[in-house]
């Protein structure tokens, strides 16, 4: 079964053999250009001998062979066959070159001989040159810096050995120009991969158009290493144009200038983390003082672990309750009970937003003026169940309109809110782990860097971690989520421990959307980890998710400041943050003009539910009648001439805020941003912005103060944000782009030569939110012990 493989060798030899017979058969001298011809009469062979040990050697060859017959220069190396064919044609281009030049593994023993033998099946004699000499600036040292020349047939090819003590080095190259090119670590073997068709196939490697940079760490080459740089005959690997046979590519002029050096780099990462988490506790110092002073201040005072009443209130004493729950609306059946409205309806100033909630002009008693919003905690009471939507019609609201549940039913309401979010994060968070863990040891198998966006110029690897301080550097959301936790905790304990009569007036206190609030921030700061771990276009959601999250909860929270009975029921909120993530991932994936047509669409829906919705106080219903109350509702303003708005406070903020998302929708979908994701994101900021500014200028408007720890807390904020924003604009990474143009953003280390500029925008972007949560928890401080009564919803 053998014999036709014996046969054949047997041929060969002969033809070999023969071939010898009729060519050239003589030593060569490194150095010495060889000149001759060869057709298919013959094999021409040229013997080097190699005196310097670790010497490497530089094969340049030429010919004038025709494409249909090229000459094949074949070298037997120490461990290996190399072939050259000339001219080098690249596939499915018709690109050739003439001239090929390769760098040779260097022997590993001394005296070590080189062969290189011609051969061609051209029936006409072909020219050709040979030069073969000793590569001088083959070995690089730490702080060399090389300039050399590569193209696609002739790579660059050198190596470094790790000096002692040295433990990472960073091997960096940059470029005049930005032709397409390879730039590849391997390790010191025979046969050395650089062509561009299998330098992925060993080592680690990335592309690179300006600059690249790789960070190696002795521990995976103990022998040191290959730098290998090999130009791409096209640059669609790069920058996704001039695909293969394109005009420009049709040249042989494809030739990079490359520099090449090689630094050391931080392998020393305990002392940024123990400052890092020292910067951390003494944060934590600071905010503990604060709350110190004040508690100080408090007990000083006589008012520590209780919150201030207001004098009228304080001198009415408990016997006089009761005449305070009626003037302020509250029946305090019980002390859990924030109150229920005991006034008749024909004390009530009912404007004519009725109809259009209801349909019907006249009737309370009717059951169908009963919102169904989130009223279903509600008082018993059957004249207060056919009223509700009838007291939050008037006028001119005040907190004791809209606080009429039973304070227990709204608290077990909005419990919901952190357990909810501790169920869906644990269910999001597990299968992101576990991606992100499989594309990192999809790259440290591969050696692929093109995988993940890191900034490569300061990305500190740690055990299977690529860039692992822009991992850790999240920790920064983690510390400010659990403080936050722990403040309001605090502020929890004391209110509990107040005296009954301070719990019925000012804005009632529930905490459970502050605890949902710090659960988010921690959660925002394992997903932006894991984003970290290997940023790319295809998990960047992770890291906004719960951007979207923190952004809707803190709109929910300042509108359940003054309505807390008609704040939206949990269920309903996380069906609302599921299909913002969904239109999120949409965005990302398919990024083409349908999917913002779709987007603007379902945006300008939302707003106009959203303007209803609000503007009428959750009394309107959304069903088959909406559009016939709608248009019997512009019958009678155009009928009475009546075109004055009946709130008009909510009526600016959101024509304003409707001008804005509307502008916002509209540049998305002229521009088609390549970014959906911070596109999203910066919707639900401005909303959220917009609302909290509309929050304060209508509390001053109704001579609300802020207290100084307000101001405090919206000084830190403003503080805080305006440097974070222009670090994150800094953009050392874009993984809209491709990976080789990504780089060119690269920038180097700025802190501590372990954090870069979005590391710093991770750390003040955390305390920022933190502030701004605070902002929102002590906002209406100044109204404790304020009849609610008194107090005006806007």
């Amino acid at each position: 079964m053998h014999c036709p493989t014996v046969t054949l060798l047997m041929v060969l030899y002969s033809l070999l053999h023969v071939g010898l017979m009729n060519g050239i058969d003589q030593n060569a001298t490194f150095g010495g250009l060889q000149l001759g011809n060869v057709s298919n009469q013959g094999i021409d062979a040229y013997y080097y001998y190699n005196q310097t040990q670790t010497q490497a050697v530089r094969l340049s060859v030429w010919s004038d062979a025709p494409l249909d017959y090229p000459a094949s220069f074949v070298v037997l190396e120490q461990k290996s066959v190399k072939s050259m064919s000339v001219p080098y044609v690249i596939a499915d281009s018709g690109l050739s070159f003439s001239d090929v030049s390769h760098t040779l593994c260097p022997p590993e023993f001394k005296d070590g001989a080189l062969t290189v033998r011609v051969s061609t099946f051209s029936p006409d004699l072909v020219n050709y040159t040979i030069l073969a000499e000793n590569e001088e600036t083959f070995s690089l040292e730490t702080g060399d810096e090389l300039e050399a020349i590569a193209g696609p047939a002739e790579p660059l090819l050198l190596e470094y050995t790790f000096p002692d003590g040295t433990e990472t080095v960073m091997l960096k190259a940059s470029s005049d120009n930005e032709y397409c090119a390879y730039l590849s670590v391997q390790k010191k073997e025979c046969p050395v991969y650089d062509e561009f068709d299998n330098v992925p196939f060993r080592g680690t490697f990335q592309s690179m158009t300006r600059n690249a940079a790789i960070t190696v760490v002795k521990n995976d080459y103990p022998d040191g290493f290959y730098i290998i740089i090999v130009v791409h005959p096209d640059d669609a690997v790069c920058e996704n144009y001039q695909p293969l046979g394109s005009k420009d590519s049709q040249t042989n002029t494809r030739y990079k200038n490359i520099t090449v050096s090689i630094v050391p780099a931080n392998s020393k990462y305990l002392e940024p983390v123990l400052i890092t988490l020292g910067v951390g506790a003494a944060f934590y110092m600071f905010i503990g003082m604060i709350v110190l002073g004040y508690w100080l201040q408090d007990w000083c005072t006589g008012r520590a672990s209780k919150l201030h009443v207001e004098d009228n209130v304080v001198q009415e004493g408990e016997d006089d309750l009761p005449s305070l729950t009626e003037t302020s609306g509250i029946h305090a059946r019980n002390l859990g009970n924030y109150g229920s409205l005991e006034s008749t309806p024909n004390a009530i100033d009912v404007d004519r937003s009725i109809p259009l909630a209801s349909g019907v002009p006249q009737g309370p008693q009717d059951p169908e003026v009963r919102s169904q919003d989130s009223m279903d905690g509600f008082d018993t009471l059957d004249d207060i169940e056919q009223e509700q939507d009838v007291y939050l019609a008037k006028k001119q609201l005040y907190l004791c309109d809209t606080s009429r549940q039973e304070g227990y039913v709204r608290e077990r309401k909005l419990t919901m809110y952190p357990w909810n979010l501790v169920t869906v994060s644990t269910f999001y968070a597990l299968p992101v782990v576990q991606l992100v863990i499989t594309y990192q040891i999809v790259l440290n198998l591969t050696g692929n860097q093109d995988t993940c966006y890191y900034n490569f110029l300061c990305a500190r690897p740690a055990g299977v971690f690529s860039a692992f301080n822009n991992v850790f550097s999240n920790v920064g959301y983690i510390l400010m989520g659990i403080l936050l936790w722990l403040l309001v905790w605090r502020r929890e304990i004391i209110y509990n421990q107040s005296p009954p009569e301070a719990r019925l007036t000012g804005i009632p206190k529930h905490y459970s959307l502050f605890y949902a609030l710090s659960i988010a921030l921690i959660v925002e700061g394992v997903m932006s980890a894991c984003y970290h771990v290997c940023p790319n276009n295809t998990n960047f959601q992770f890291d906004t998710s719960f951007m979207y999250i923190i952004a809707c909860l803190c709109m929910i929270k300042l509108y359940q400041q003054r309505h807390p009975d008609i704040d939206p029921e949990p269920h309903r909120a996380f069906v609302v943050f599921a299909v913002i993530i969904f239109l999120g991932m949409i965005g990302v994936i398919f990024h083409n003009v349908y999917s913002y047509v779709t987007f603007f669409i379902i945006h300008i829906m939302t707003c106009l539910f959203m303007t209803l919705h609000v503007y009428y106080k959750s009394t309107i219903r959304f069903d088959t009648g909406i559009f016939s109350r709608v248009r019997q509702e512009l019958k009678n303003v155009v009928a009475t001439k009546d075109f004055k708005p009946l709130y008009l406070g909510r009526f600016f903020m959101l024509l304003v805020g409707n001008a804005f998302n509307w502008a916002l929708s509209l540049f998305g979908l002229i521009t088609m941003p390549l970014d959906f994701a911070s596109f999203l994101l910066s919707i639900f900021i401005i909303n959220l912005l917009l609302y909290l500014l509309f929050y304060i200028i209508m509390k001053l408007f109704h001579r609300e103060r802020l207290t100084p720890l307000v101001c405090f807390f919206i000084s830190m904020t403003v503080l805080l944000w305006l440097p974070a924003l222009y670090f994150f604009e800094q953009g050392v990474t874009a993984w809209q782009e491709m990976p080789a143009v990504s780089r060119t953003h690269n920038r180097p280390c700025l802190i501590l030569d372990f954090y870069d500029s979005h590391d710093i925008w991770h750390f003040l972007s955390a305390c920022g939110l933190f502030f701004s949560f605070m902002t929102i928890l002590v906002l209406d401080d100044d109204l404790d012990g304020k009849p609610r009564d008194k107090i005006p919803v806007f």
